[in-house]
């Protein structure tokens, strides 16, 4: 095919130095598109499409729906069993957690309200851990209504799958 060692590595070189290059070049432009995840969320999704917002009153808008939050059935279903310790009794239902945790934030980036409840695992394995089961809710907060987590991160997602998500 070549007439001598020379030539077959020069085009060995050009031909991988190509397809690496390729590789690379596409690596690069999606790494590059994921440092933009949430305004690409924003852009697609115009009901986020709004001014960052101050944080609304805890007592007339945060508190109700804090207090409406449960424990979310996935991290229940995961976690209770590896938190619970089986020993002291039964596991503990998962409308029945105690909250004892609160937090809400917003930024210039993301908006929207996203808010959250820990709720305590009676008779942990650990007790000295972090014993929590979370409950999550995004929330407008512009007039308090819930926004639906599954059409809020579109690009979020993509780039960085949920199992991976804390």
């Amino acid at each position: 095919m070549f007439t001598n060692f020379r030539q077959a590595m020069a085009w060995m070189h050009t031909w991988f130095g190509l397809a690496l290059g390729f590789v690379l070049m596409v690596v690069f432009f999606f790494g590059s598109l994921s440092v933009f995840d949430r305004e690409i969320d924003r852009w697609a999704i115009p009901e986020t499409r709004f001014e960052p917002q101050t944080m609304p009153s805890f007592d007339k808008m945060l508190l109700p729906i804090l207090s409406a939050l449960e424990p979310d059935e996935q991290d229940y279903a995961a976690n209770m069993p590896r938190l619970h310790d089986s020993n002291q009794g039964p596991m503990t239902p998962r409308v029945d957690l105690p909250a004892d945790e609160f937090w809400a934030y917003t930024t210039h980036r993301d908006p929207v309200l996203i808010m959250g409840v820990g709720f305590r695992v009676p008779k942990p394995k650990d007790p000295a851990g972090h014993n929590h089961i979370h409950g999550n809710v995004t929330i407008d907060p512009r007039n308090g209504t819930v926004l639906r987590d599954d059409q809020l991160k579109i690009g979020s997602r993509f780039f960085l799958p949920t199992a991976l998500q804390p």
